[in-house]
């Protein structure tokens, strides 16, 4: 889907609709183009150039798109309920969800642009500070982002839900800071309103996410895109956690010399304290130790 791209090249009638199609997806993937066209007020033949416009061959394969989205936001539950009607072995289960990874990665990677990946990763190095946010299920990524930013020396806080702490937040907030929002289906309402509010205090707003008409994607400057679809009752952060490896790795190198020496200073305090197992101790003589009978 081509949302990211294409803007730069609409008219304004043509915005006027895909304006109407990011606010109100779930009507836009079943109303007629002709309604979309009276809602919006413009000609029903805006609408379908609108669709070629983004890449699809017509209206009727953005709504597919578009309601490809919508099944991907139903409950645990029912996701479960429709892999369980799929038999199969643990070995079958085992390539389908390996098969499914792999076609997320190749989709991710194929789908992006590269100019807003660059974007991405200039907007994060020029940033004062980085708050980063990722609730429920994506807060792991939010975790993995927030400790490799960490580790090149960048000024980066984790957004953590708590006992009323999360809008706290806000109120230390400057206008050279940016903010990465990570939200994949079922969507956590707190982080896409913690974009909302980042955007309208004049934070620069990066979103990670499943779709360029994601709820967290309408309220920020650069939508990242990666695919998250499973045969399960989660979603598979194997392509965003590679896209947000990516991002880290791409930032280190644009500022390799401030990168190098704050890992250099990490490395120092790690051999000093000891924190990590010696080759000694990887190789099972000190662990062998402990455990003879």
């Amino acid at each position: 889907m081509k949302l990211l791209e294409a803007p730069g090249e609409l008219t304004e009638g043509q915005r006027k609709v895909l304006r109407y199609i990011l606010e109100e997806p779930e009507e836009s993937a079943f109303l007629p183009a002709s309604e979309i066209a009276r809602r919006v007020g413009v000609s029903e033949a805006t609408v379908i150039r609108l669709a070629q416009a983004l890449g699809f061959k017509g209206f009727p394969e953005l709504k597919g798109q578009l309601r490809a989205m919508l099944r991907e936001r139903i409950s645990t539950v029912m996701r479960l309920e429709a892999v369980s009607d799929r038999p199969g072995d643990e070995g079958e289960i085992l390539l389908r969800v390996f098969g499914k990874d792999m076609d997320n990665l190749s989709r991710t990677v194929g789908e992006l642009p590269v100019e807003t990946f660059r974007k991405a990763v200039q907007i994060i190095r020029m940033a004062e500070r980085i708050f980063v946010i990722g609730l429920r299920s994506a807060h792991s990524l939010a975790i993995f982002l927030f400790t490799a930013l960490r580790y090149i020396g960048k000024e980066v806080l984790l957004v953590q839900p708590g006992h009323g702490e999360l809008w706290d937040y806000p109120a230390r907030w400057r206008k050279r800071d940016v903010l990465v929002a990570i939200s994949f289906p079922r969507y956590s309402r707190d982080t896409v309103e913690v974009a909302r509010c980042a955007r309208k205090r004049g934070l620069r707003c990066i979103a990670v996410t499943d779709s360029p008409l994601s709820p967290v994607a309408r309220v920020s400057d650069v939508v990242l895109v990666a695919r998250c679809e499973m045969d399960s009752y989660m979603e598979s952060f194997t392509a965003p956690l590679s896209l947000l490896n990516a991002l880290v790795t791409a930032v280190s190198i644009a500022d390799r010399e401030k990168a190098l020496r704050a890992l250099r200073k990490l490395e120092a305090i790690w051999r000093e304290r000891d924190i990590y197992l010696q080759k000694e101790e990887k190789s099972g003589r000190v662990l062998g130790d402990h455990f003879q009978p």
